[in-house]
């Protein structure tokens, strides 16, 4: 027993030190995960990136969702606030999260809650438990719940795990899913990549409602991704909705919630005017926010404005720190 002990530490260690990984709730064969098969060897490359398009979506792992190994780990209520916790030791000096969840086997990530330039905290030391609110409009049912991670070495990262989501105080609607965003992808060969020269963090361009604000250790400037960055990039995911305009009857059609895509302006003699939206931010406690923060973003007519995320963090140092 006692030569077999540290084998066990070793091959846990290796799970878990190369970079950064989810660790709870438990992902997909995760050794602290209840459903794990234990004659399944442990995935030593869990923590690291994506190789290339063909491991998105959960590094393969949605084969076990038929299986004793993918049943749910975790019970989440919709409308309650939740969190995820990150382990490893290499945090890249920080970058960009998203929690996202599944319903339908992992087509669609729709997202949770974003992070731009706030994950994983930059300091192995520093809390790597990240708080999110579940919407109360989240049907109930089982999901999957993702965590992607983008550094600036254009490296994408993503762990999942299965979950079941319970009805809150309020009935779920399925509808309700149609206004989320989907993750980013990029950076694994499907047409879209994250600032390079590791001199910047990625801005999300869907980050959802829920953005966590930086306001400590603004160390990087936050930057959007380039090339063909939509949900339906070199075959990666699926084209988002979208509704014909005059109640179904023909001409402009709308873009979808959380698209992207500008709204149409409106034509002399046809009103266009503006629209307003509100944004929950929640920050980390800093210089100059200590809760949550509520931002009004007004739009008349072209593009709608950047991101509130974007024009409160537009300076960096250039990335000294990699």
């Amino acid at each position: 027993m006692r030569l077999f002990q540290p084998t066990l530490l070793l091959l846990f260690t290796s799970y878990v030190t190369a970079h950064m990984a989810l660790r709870d709730p438990p992902p997909f064969n995760h050794p602290l995960n209840p459903n794990r098969n234990p004659a399944t060897p442990n995935d030593t490359t869990a923590e690291f990136p994506l190789k290339d398009k063909s491991f998105f979506p959960c590094r393969k792992y949605l084969n076990l969702l038929d299986k004793p190994e993918g049943k749910p780990v975790t019970k989440w209520t919709a409308g309650t606030t939740q969190k995820f916790a990150l382990e490893g030791t290499s945090t890249h000096w920080g970058g960009s999260c998203q929690a996202s969840i599944s319903y339908d086997r992992g087509t669609k990530f729709l997202v949770l809650h974003s992070y731009p330039g706030t994950c994983p905290r930059r300091l192995v030391s520093d809390s790597q438990e990240f708080n999110f609110k579940l919407p109360a409009e989240l049907p109930a049912g089982d999901a999957i719940f993702a965590w992607t991670w983008f550094n600036r070495e254009r490296e994408m990262y993503m762990s999942c795990s299965p979950i079941t989501i319970q009805p809150g105080s309020s009935p779920g609607k399925k509808e309700f899913l149609d206004t989320l965003p989907e993750i980013l992808v990029a950076d694994i060969g499907n047409g879209c990549s994250t600032p390079a020269g590791h001199s910047a963090e990625v801005l999300f361009p869907n980050p959802g409602t829920a953005v966590e604000s930086i306001t400590t250790r603004k160390e990087y400037p936050l930057e959007l991704p380039k090339g063909n960055c939509g949900p339906t990039a070199s075959g990666v995911g699926s084209p988002a909705p979208t509704q014909g305009g005059n109640g179904g009857q023909g001409g402009s059609s709308t873009p979808a919630p959380g698209s992207g895509a500008p709204a149409p302006t409106g034509q002399p003699g046809q009103g266009g005017g503006g629209k307003t939206k509100t944004i929950t931010i929640t920050v980390v406690p800093g210089e100059k926010f200590d809760a949550t923060s509520t931002v009004t973003v007004t739009a008349s007519g072209g593009a709608p404005p950047p991101p509130p995320q974007q024009q409160q963090h537009n300076k960096g140092n250039g990335g000294k720190k990699r």
